[in-house]
């Protein structure tokens, strides 16, 4: 996969230099001088947002310049049947506006200094194993709950989009690669099996990425420990410390110490995990988007002079927005 995109880089680099002249463009274009927002506390999560390459916009991959500053990213134009529904852009509607909501609470639950009202007259038991409880932490186990729900969402995305009718409640972006939906036999399905359609690729391979316990080794090297803090969040305990003493000993001083009903997590590392787990949502949602686009693009040169009445759809305003 990685030979065919750099082939395929070069191959679009020498197009992009033949019929541009760079050096000529360059003069023009200045990718800093552009508002990051209208007040300092917008201005300052921007920022954030872009020094963390988080913006769903491909040129913020470019670095943190001001022009990548918006969530552009978008589906191509379809063809449907005359009587459905724009269901697909109101599902990556969706799926764009949990990644930003969550993203802000990421970012607000990073930034907060002092103690929020709604912390107040609130009675807790210190448990003398430095928890932190507050309104801020609890922001960023939402974003992390919002974020890695994404990549099921997109899951369910697929199921729609590639007609591979696997039934709701068995979509997951573990296993909607493989006939059946098992991922033990390693069978997958000949719609991804046979596609050149090299957005898609990477998709899958973020999956396993993330899930193929044969690949964990060498690949992502936290993905159990992020599966495994996602399930804590959604089923039972997780529990997250301003300092964590690990303990592994059997003896009392240990066992008076040690939370065994908790899931237990360092401040620091939970918020830093949150983070990758938005790095690799905005992933996904690019490579889906792209996807989307390639595979439209292989799907209308199979309908040359078929008969298409256009739908057009306009932006959602910022100032509907409430």
């Amino acid at each position: 996969i990685q030979d065919m995109v750099h082939l395929n880089g070069n191959r679009s680099r020498k197009e992009v230099e033949a019929s541009i002249n760079l050096k000529k463009a360059e003069q023009f274009l200045d990718m800093d001088r552009h508002p990051t927002g209208r007040s300092k506390k917008e201005r300052r999560y921007r920022q954030w947002a872009l020094r963390n390459c988080l913006f769903l916009n491909p040129l913020n991959d470019l670095g943190p310049h001001a022009i990548a500053a918006q969530d552009i990213l978008s589906l191509p134009s379809f063809t449907t049947s005359t009587d459905e529904f724009p269901q697909l852009f109101g599902f990556f509607n969706q799926l764009k506006q949990e990644f930003v909501s969550g993203r802000w609470l990421l970012y607000d639950g990073l930034h907060s200094e002092d103690v929020h009202f709604s912390d107040r007259r609130v009675s807790l038991v210190n448990t003398l194993d430095y928890p932190t409880y507050s309104l801020a932490i609890e922001k960023v186990k939402a974003a992390y709950r919002i974020g890695y729900s994404i990549l099921d969402k997109i899951a369910y995305f697929l199921n729609e989009y590639a007609a591979l009718g696997v039934k709701p409640r068995d979509v997951y972006f573990k296993t909607i690669w493989y006939e059946k939906g098992n991922a033990q036999q390693r069978v997958v399905r000949e719609q991804f099996a046979l596609s050149k359609n090299l957005p898609l690729r990477g998709l899958y391979w973020l999956a396993k990425d993330l899930f193929d316990p044969e690949l964990q080794g060498v690949m992502e090297p936290d993905a159990q420990e992020l599966y495994t803090i996602r399930n804590r969040l959604e089923h039972s305990y997780l529990k997250v410390h301003d300092m964590l003493i690990s303990r592994s000993g059997t003896d009392a001083l240990s066992r008076m110490f040690t939370d065994r009903l908790a899931h237990s997590v360092a401040r620091d590392d939970f918020q830093a995990k949150t983070l990758q787990v938005y790095k690799l949502a905005r992933s996904a949602l690019i490579y889906l988007s792209l996807g989307m686009h390639r595979e439209e693009q292989r799907r209308a040169a199979g309908k040359l002079g078929e008969l298409v009445a256009p739908m057009l759809l306009h932006p959602w305003r910022d100032s509907d927005k409430r």
